[in-house]
């Protein structure tokens, strides 16, 4: 007897949004999701050079991407990244950019898995937004994290704006992101693995920015990796293997900046610096992976590494039409040693290293008498060369404890001796590793070589040393409060408007403003005390001087080394004062959030 049905019911078969986000976000850094992000918008815009027909480079991959720009922005309340590299099609909108683990098809992609944007919008906050203009429509739509992976979403399309671009933004920060987005060394540990990362696109031209509301911070990313030295008697060599639709080149050979003690360009600190880059490369289809690795599990012996392997590189390239089939991770931060095509790969390498490291002794090491390379002319400014962040930073923290007080105190260090734009003994501030840099610099170039290039590099130092000194004394908003005030004062005396607040936020301190708050009076007493009418004078001097240095920045003026020489010796003071007190007063975050990113998602749309 068949049983009557009584009613029907509604059984969910979804996934619970949850366990969708702690599933893909659970073993990623916030860092290694803002890659997501950038190697997406860089699959975009090889999509485009491919379909254009650009030019390739020897591995058959594009070779300039420099009218592309990508800008991650990093908020308080929001990050955002946008990007003119084509923006996303409808279809591919409709059908696959937001569905999870549906694979993309770009040729030569890096974004391979058809996650990485969603796990990126998971991983760093609740609400998202986004725009998109392909240059046949614009799409705007905003969702919420309950929706990814468990709804359809809805998007608003409105006519082309005749420009490609994509911006997405997330809002609802999540507190761990803050925790690491808000610190200082994240920010610059993320700048130099950006650096590290997409060091291939950027030597290209690609545009990479990313800017932090935390630090009134904005840098454009422009990596490296080494070359290889042609004009050695140890030559380049390189190799091939074509394995199941994946090329594998591999380059080998000296390093481009580093020369043999027989060689008349030899540089033992200059080679020093270099260490940390010799080794092992890995890039996969322009992906930097593996930087300098010395380590067993991609390629060297066990403790196989000695000093007479210096300035040996090699470099991988694994170069695929099908991304997937290439032996990485599927973050991108390590190679699959256990894959059976890394492992023909890497047999090969301790091989090549041997037969450099045999080559070195025979040609530089036993014979000290034979040269490598013909040329006649020596370095003449050998300390400089090849000088790495790392190495900047050990220099700079060396300098600040050997010399807390100001250079032109020694009486062994007479201003009008200084070859150097910077005595070799000026001390470095240890916590403004750009301005460090820039102090070590001009520690080691000389005015009579380059008065020009002198010069622009003093008036960065200039305006960075005063910068930093207004931030760790707090001051930076006083400074921009009494600029603006003195314009508004002007403008009502000629019947126009204030300047909006909005603009107000928006600038930042320029050395104008800053020169002007230091000659005022009463802010020079406070600031300068006992050394004020030394270092009152110094300050006139640089505003006398500024416009001279701000043409040789700009390409409109010039001058020779007496006149280098004059501008140095009469703003001196000032640098050594403000580098002085930086480094006796800490660096300190100065926050304006209105200049990097909107207040939420929804603003804007």
């Amino acid at each position: 007897m068949a049983k009557n049905l009584l009613r029907e019911v509604d059984v969910q078969a979804s996934v619970n949004p949850n366990f969708l986000e702690s599933t893909l976000t659970t073993d990623i850094s916030v860092l290694e999701s803002i890659l997501d992000l950038i190697d997406n918008s860089i699959d975009a815009a090889r999509d485009q050079l491919l379909e254009n027909g650009v030019g390739l480079d020897k591995y058959g991959l594009p070779n300039d991407y420099s009218d592309f720009k990508i800008h991650i922005r990093l908020g308080q309340q929001s990050i955002c990244i946008l990007d003119n590299c084509g923006g996303i099609d409808e279809d591919t909108l409709k059908t696959r950019a937001l569905r999870i683990a549906d694979p993309w098809t770009h040729k030569f992609g890096i974004g391979h898995y058809g996650i990485g944007l969603k796990r990126a919008l998971l991983k760093f906050g609740k609400d998202y937004a986004m725009s998109s203009d392909d240059g046949h429509v614009a799409i705007k739509m905003r969702f919420g994290i309950q929706m990814i992976g468990n709804n359809s979403i809805v998007g608003n399309v409105y006519e082309t704006a005749g420009k490609r671009n994509t911006l997405f933004i997330v809002s609802r920060i999540k507190p761990e992101v803050i925790k690491d987005i808000e610190r200082d060394e994240w920010f610059e540990s993320a700048v130099e693995v950006l650096k590290i990362r997409y060091a291939v696109y950027t030597s290209k031209g690609l545009k990479i920015s990313i800017s932090s509301s935390y630090f009134e911070r904005f840098e454009r990313i422009r990596g490296y990796i080494p070359s290889l030295r042609k004009d050695c008697a140890i030559k380049a060599d390189k190799d091939l293997l074509d394995i199941d639709g994946v090329r594998a080149f591999i380059d080998y050979g000296v390093h481009e900046k580093y020369y043999f003690r027989s060689e008349e360009n030899h540089s033992r600190a200059a080679n020093r610096d270099l260490t940390q880059e010799f080794g092992l490369y890995f890039v996969c289809n322009d992906r930097v992976i593996v930087f300098a690795s010395k380590a067993k599990d991609y390629g060297w012996k066990p403790g196989a590494w000695h000093s007479e392997y210096n300035g040996f590189v090699a470099i991988v390239r694994f170069v695929s039409e099908d991304s997937t089939k290439i032996p990485w991770n599927t973050i991108k931060t390590a190679m699959r040693t256990e894959n059976a095509l890394f492992m023909r790969v890497k047999v090969n390498l301790q091989h090549f290293a041997d037969t450099y490291r045999a080559d070195a002794r025979r040609l530089f090491h036993k014979n000290k008498n034979k040269c490598g390379l013909t040329s006649s002319v020596k370095n003449g400014n050998q300390s400089s060369a090849g000088t790495s962040h790392g190495a900047a930073t050990n220099t700079a923290t060396s300098q600040s404890q050997q010399g807390q007080a100001s250079a032109g105190a020694n009486p062994n260090l007479h201003i009008q001796t200084w070859e150097t734009l910077l005595p070799p003994e000026f001390p470095c501030t240890s916590n403004e590793y750009i301005l460090d840099s820039f102090i070590i610099e001009a520690t080691r170039v000389k005015l009579r070589s380059a008065p020009i290039a002198c010069i622009m590099l003093l008036r960065s130092i200039l305006e960075k040393s005063i910068k930093a000194f207004i931030i760790s004394s707090g001051e930076y908003q006083a400074v921009k409060d009494r600029y603006f005030e003195k314009i508004d004062q002007d403008n009502r005396r000629k019947n126009k408007d204030p300047l909006s607040e909005e603009y107000k936020n928006h600038q930042t301190l320029t050395l104008e403003m800053m020169l002007g708050w230091l000659n005022d009076k009463d802010i020079a007493v406070e600031v300068f005390g006992a050394e004020r009418p030394k270092l009152a004078l110094a300050t006139k001097n640089a505003s006398k001087h500024t416009k001279k240095m701000n043409g040789l920045v700009h390409g409109i003026d010039a001058i020779d080394e007496g006149q280098a020489r004059e501008i140095r010796n009469e703003i001196y003071a000032l640098i050594a004062f403000c580098v002085q007190k930086v480094a006796l007063l800490g660096s300190k975050p100065h926050v304006n959030p209105a200049q990097y990113a909107p207040s939420s998602a929804k603003d804007i749309l």
